[in-house]
């Protein structure tokens, strides 16, 4: 069974050139999205429920979606060409097109890990919420102590804010390339027969 870490290296090593196999830049773009993160979550800090609710409903339908793709994946053969061929160029082909099937799996399940990331913080964000809530009712014991609540909790929404928006970015990218990596593996499957 493969653990976090090894998902993730599988996940990474699906980003190369299909035609020459050479790796792409991975983690240049990814210190971009993060500044990007970092830069929108300290100009818009404040997210609305309205917008909670609508990542939670979105994202578990793409979920929903992503598990049908990984059952489809898992139940099909990657290659349903039984009969073998003679000419090298037809075999590499099929070679080729069984580790996109199985790297089109690390994708889905890259993505499906980020999206319950996503689903996850914003349940614990309601949570926290609800604390802080309570807090307010309550009263603290001292000026200290109020002062500090504030400030952790004022940290913990921009740190929550940054990696919500960082995972926003990394599934909308995660899921636009599998979209275009499932559309090519079909195409390849169809026009070559495979």
């Amino acid at each position: 069974m493969y653990d976090l870490a090894d998902l993730l290296r599988e996940h990474r090593s699906t980003y190369y050139e299909y035609s020459s196999g050479e790796l792409r830049p991975f983690w240049r773009p990814k210190l971009v999205q993060l500044l990007v993160a970092v830069t929108v979550a300290f100009f818009f800090h404040d997210i609305s429920d309205s917008l909670l609710q609508a990542l939670l409903a979105v994202y578990s339908i793409l979920i929903g979606f992503s598990f049908s793709v990984l059952f489809h994946l898992i139940s099909q053969p990657a290659s349903t060409s039984t009969e073998t061929s003679h000419h090298h160029e037809t075999e590499l082909r099929k070679e080729r097109l069984v580790k996109l099937h199985q790297e089109i799996f690390y994708n889905v399940s890259f993505f499906v890990i980020c999206s319950l990331i996503i689903v996850a913080s914003v349940v614990a964000y309601y949570v926290l919420s609800g604390i802080s809530v309570r807090f307010y009712a309550i009263g603290a014991p001292s000026e200290y102590v109020c002062s500090a609540f504030f400030t952790l909790r004022a940290v913990s929404v921009f740190v929550f804010t940054a990696v919500l928006y960082f995972l926003l970015l990394e599934t909308g990218f995660a899921f636009t390339r599998i979209v275009q990596r499932v559309i090519f593996y079909f195409n390849q499957k169809i026009e070559h027969n495979l």
